[in-house]
């Protein structure tokens, strides 16, 4: 089976100003993976490159990179 792996919305700040500041640029980790389960798909998903920020930024408030990602089942149309 098919699924799609979404991580929740992730930011970092785009320095345009002399100071370094300026705004918040969201964005999210997607991939698709071939997996037995939604479980499996997480796990998949976590190891592969395409979660890279994702990993960091949980990483970064020491929490389960398996946390809250989402992965939906891809079913194809009749």
């Amino acid at each position: 089976m098919r699924y799609s792996v979404v991580s929740p919305e992730m930011w970092i700040k785009v320095p345009i100003l002399d100071d370094g500041s300026g705004p918040r640029e969201y964005f999210c980790n997607h991939t698709e993976v071939e997996a037995r389960g939604a479980i499996e798909a997480k796990v998949k998903a976590v190891r592969s490159k395409d979660f890279y920020k994702w990993r960091e930024w949980q990483k970064d408030c020491d929490e389960s990179p398996y946390e809250l990602l989402k992965a939906n089942r891809i079913t194809k149309a009749r």
